[in-house]
């Protein structure tokens, strides 16, 4: 089940050419929505998505990967092509990130997730992977362990290069 809080981040290129392609009606290649899969180079911007609808329309509502640890938490392009097919695939990414964008829960914008570089989205999280087994730790020796997480003011504010209308020939339902 995806966690009403959690924003999944994806490239904004690609979220960009997937956009760009849809509004102008050509071709989705296979292959660009597969790297959404796939780790990008660090200095690349990731943006945060909402994928709660599209794991509602899904039959087990699964959208990760976990059938390999090393895969653990990553987008399970697989299942959303063989749900959506290729083109609605890229119609749901596009989808989830204009309601990321609407802000359907009302967050406060100061605690809402930003635009980060690839690089800060694996360092943080490494941050909650090394959390994480602190808290296993203190459980097992019957220790309360207090973990948090700060915000970071220092993230850069990317321009938002996606409007709030939906591409031409985009179901607003995906």
């Amino acid at each position: 089940e995806y966690p009403p809080e959690a924003a999944f981040y994806v490239c904004q290129k690609l979220l960009l050419l997937m956009k760009l392609k849809l509004r102008n009606n050509q071709e989705i290649p296979r292959e660009l929505v597969d790297k959404l899969e796939y780790a990008v180079p660090d200095d690349e911007v990731l943006v945060p998505v909402d994928l709660r609808e599209v794991a509602a329309k899904l039959p087990d509502g699964r959208l990760f990967r976990d059938d390999d640890e090393d895969d653990e938490g990553r987008l399970d392009i697989e299942v959303l092509v063989q749900h959506f097919g290729v083109r609605g695939a890229a119609e749901a990414v596009v989808q989830a990130q204009l309601r990321f964008l609407s802000n359907p829960d009302g967050e406060p914008e100061d605690c809402r997730p930003k635009p980060m570089s690839a690089k800060e989205w694996r360092e943080s999280w490494q941050q909650l992977w090394d959390e994480d087994d602190m808290d296993a730790e203190g459980e097992e020796e019957g220790m309360y362990v207090e973990g948090g997480e700060e915000e970071d003011d220092d993230l850069p504010d990317a321009e938002v290069l996606m409007d709030d209308d939906p591409p031409d020939g985009v179901d607003d339902d995906v």
